[in-house]
């Protein structure tokens, strides 16, 4: 029986590589072996219904039935187990990808369920058309006094599948003045704990109508400053622009691929307006503060260099 076994388990494995499913699964072979011991026991079973007592009639009389939803729970029992290994072996394999493996695991699963559960009815002589039929009508009601529900099952749904954000993600929401953390993806809510350290529970349907803006998987950040100096340092402007583009560009942290830009904004009421934008590849929050913090320090000891200061609001009193 070990031989056999071990026979049967070479054969599954050359069928699965000639379907091109590059993975290892570790099959439960004694299900098959349980499916065919029953298989045999019944058919010689059959033969003996003439020695059974009157009371062990139902036996004798749907023999064919009972044999067919046997086969078929045994069947849907194996697929089962071996669409637990696929996922489980998916899961392995796509560490990203979890939400759409257990998604299409668990309508798998209920697509096994159902099928088994129509082929023994219809075995068994009972007609489904009207079940159908009625279940039809029964979801229509159900669906329309739970319309809320559902519509959310489904907006948890295409969360899963097109991946927007994931447990962890930064995100926010413009249009609900929301920004948090990704705390939990539900089916039906999705738990985001804002700057204030709050638990914010969505229902899923929103996302397919609101702006997410998902911040954990930006590929840089945006510096943008203003810097106001004195008129009388304008003789120094031009060459003070290419110092603090320069002290900049030399910064490991700053985006060199990008544009630097540095470039008098406008002549304000007090002060010419020198406009700098610039992209660091720090995306962390804590990181990109302090890459902002070295750059406006080094602006700064640019304008000590060329004697320039920076403007402040004054008063004339006449």
């Amino acid at each position: 029986m070990a031989a056999k076994e071990v026979q049967n388990e070479r054969m599954a494995e050359t069928m699965i590589d000639s379907l091109g499913v590059y993975m290892e699964v570790s099959l439960d072979y004694s299900l098959s072996v349980q499916t065919f011991a029953i298989f045999v026991a019944y058919r010689y079973s059959i033969r003996m219904m003439d020695c059974l007592p009157a009371c062990f009639s139902f036996f004798t009389t749907y023999p064919g039935a009972l044999l067919g939803t046997i086969l078929i729970f045994c069947g849907a029992w194996m697929l089962l187990r071996w669409r637990r290994a696929f996922e489980v072996n998916m899961l392995k394999r796509k560490g990203g990808e979890v939400g759409i493996v257990r998604v299409f695991g668990r309508i798998l699963a209920i697509a096994i369920v159902g099928m088994a559960l129509m082929l023994t009815l219809q075995i068994w002589g009972i007609n489904i058309a009207p079940l159908i039929a009625f279940g039809g009508i029964g979801a229509a009601a159900v669906g329309f006094a739970a319309k809320d529900v559902i519509s959310n099952f489904f907006g948890g749904l295409m969360i899963q599948i097109t991946h927007p954000f994931a447990v962890g993600d930064m995100v926010l929401l413009p249009e609900k003045n929301l920004e948090g953390t990704v705390e939990e993806i539900g089916w039906y809510l999705t738990v985001v704990r804002d700057k204030e350290k709050r638990p914010v529970y969505l229902p899923n349907a929103l996302f397919s109508s609101l702006l997410v803006v998902n911040s954990a998987r930006m590929t840089h950040r945006r510096i943008e400053e203003t810097v106001g100096i004195r008129y009388q340092d304008f003789s120094n402007l031009s060459v003070l622009k290419e110092r603090i583009e320069q002290a900049i560009r030399a910064h490991s942290d700053i985006a060199r691929d990008l544009p630097i830009i540095v470039v008098l904004k406008c002549l304000g009421s007090y002060s010419l307006d020198l406009y700098i934008d610039v992209y660091t590849k720090r995306t962390r929050y804590e990181e990109y503060l302090h890459v902002k913090e070295e750059i406006l320090v080094r602006v700064y000891e640019e304008l000590q260099k060329v004697g320039a200061q920076v403007a402040s609001p004054t008063l004339l009193v006449r």
